[in-house]
């Protein structure tokens, strides 16, 4: 019964026997709790250090991080941001202290802190009230308050009284005797505010996550920018459910140790800022070294196994595209990567939502922009529209680039058909064929209308493909 009744909130009858105990149907769908077990245990307080040299993270930041060891770090950077989450791996009863206001590290609440625990860092931030709503959202998601636009903006309006924008202060800290709940009591009554004032973690999966938010810049831009009030929306439910059932699935069914490994890319990064629903889940994981557990990778891909809306690249297997050889690294240098391990594990080049890897929304914009398919015209149309960007949208090609296997070119391909690239690093042959433009705007308007729920006509679409005069006044 329980499969029927998904299969229609879904709409599909691919649903997987072996996967339906790992699906997330119920609102909020993120409110699912695991345990988050340390990398080791053998990191002694303040020794940065000496968990920075099992990050494999370069001369340089072992370096930063040993003139830090045995201090409270008060400044802060993307130095000290991987630092200090990586760190926090290390010590299971760290937790996170949200203090919705601006604490200099002289203030007296620091003195309590520090005779009752160790205070490892502050960072200061600074925040909108469209981020403050944003992380609102997800500091709370594993609970059933706050998961509505009204019951957030009361908070952030009301009770947290916020403006246009305001200064936070993050407090990463271990407790030594004190539950985290009688420090969020005691730090908030010192500091003269109602006891839920201060927010602060109870959970160690919590602090990791939480801490994803806090320490990794393109995080803190993500929730500059998410349309909360779109992605919290009912239309949107079916990828919330993908999604979360996706990370239940990757907590019970893949070791720890590679979780990190596994980034979204795709439709995931447009539902994440509240654009639209996803089409398939496209999911990147590193395999560079071919050390990925056989297991991993089969329930993954095998399609008795797999979830059936996942679409898996991971080199080495039968899910990786002959072509990515070379396009994973062309790809990456469009937004200023080196290579596509690098967009994984450098902070640069991703960001994290409900404790997931996404790549960085531009690593789409600069991928849609060289694909040029109708449905990446209409992404980068309402990413102009929606989040304020000024992309310029290319005019539509005269002709469009399809890949087929080189085994089968002698069979499918005739010459009328357009030019012909071999490629023999990848096994493909690339080609070219002319492009229909009236069907092309034709297919741009059926996409608007079913993805965007936009009854865009194909004048206006045409409009957004002009090219934008910018006039400049020149002072004499």
């Amino acid at each position: 019964m329980y499969k029927e009744n998904l299969s229609r909130i879904l709409k599909t009858q691919s649903i997987n026997d072996k996967n339906v105990e790992y699906y997330v149907t119920k609102y909020p769908e993120f409110n699912k709790s695991y345990e988050f077990k340390p990398i080791s245990t053998n990191v002694k307080p303040y020794q940065y250090s000496k968990a920075m040299k099992t990050a494999d993270a370069g001369s340089s930041l072992i370096e930063i991080a040993k003139e830090l060891d045995g201090k409270i770090i008060k400044h802060t950077n993307m130095g000290i941001d991987k630092i200090i989450l990586w760190y926090i791996q290390f010590r299971p009863k760290t937790v996170l202290i949200t203090l919705w206001d601006k604490y200099e590290p002289n203030h007296q609440i620091f003195d309590f802190l520090f005779k009752n625990g160790n205070i490892y860092h502050i960072k200061h931030i600074t925040m909108t009230d469209n981020a403050a709503k944003a992380l609102i959202y997800q500091l709370y998601a594993d609970t059933k308050l706050y998961n509505d636009i009204e019951s957030i903006e009361k908070k952030v309006y009301n009770d947290l009284e916020w403006k246009k924008s305001k200064v936070i202060t993050v407090v990463v800290y271990e407790p030594i005797e004190m539950s985290a709940e009688i420090v969020r009591i005691k730090v908030s009554k010192k500091l003269g505010k109602d006891p839920g004032y201060a927010h602060i973690n109870t959970e160690y999966y919590q602090t990791i996550e939480h801490g994803r938010i806090y320490f990794c810049q393109n995080s803190l831009r993500f929730l500059e920018e998410q349309l909360l009030e779109k992605h919290i929306n009912g239309s949107l439910r079916r990828s919330r459910i993908l999604i979360a059932t996706f990370k239940n699935w990757m907590i019970h069914k893949v070791r720890q140790k590679y979780w990190d490994r596994f980034m979204f890319i795709g439709s995931a990064i447009l539902f994440s800022y509240g654009l639209r629903n996803i089409t398939d889940l496209d999911v990147y994981i590193d395999n560079e070294d071919n050390d990925l557990p056989k297991t991993i990778s089969k329930n993954l891909i095998d399609d008795n196994k797999k979830l059936y809306y996942v679409e898996a690249s991971v080199k080495y297997t039968e899910s990786w595209k002959p072509h990515w050889n070379t396009w994973s690294t062309e790809w990456a240098k469009l937004f200023g990567a080196k290579n596509f391990r690098s967009v994984v594990f450098n902070q640069k080049y991703h960001y994290y939502y409900m404790g997931l890897k996404f790549i960085i929304l531009n690593a789409e914009v600069q991928r849609r922009l060289v694909r040029q398919r109708p449905r990446s015209y209409c992404d980068l149309i309402k990413i102009n529209q929606y989040l304020h960007h000024n992309i310029v949208l290319p005019p539509l090609p005269d002709k469009i680039v399809k890949y087929m296997p080189i085994e089968n070119w002698k069979e499918e391909l005739k010459p009328e058909d357009g030019d012909v690239e071999v490629l023999e690093n990848s096994g493909e042959v690339k080609y070219y064929i002319p492009l229909d433009k009236d069907r092309y705007y034709s297919v741009m308007q059926w996409f608007m209308k079913t993805r965007y729920q936009d009854e865009m006509e194909v004048e206006e679409i045409k409009r957004c493909l002009e090219p934008k005069i910018v006039k400049i006044r020149i002072k004499k």
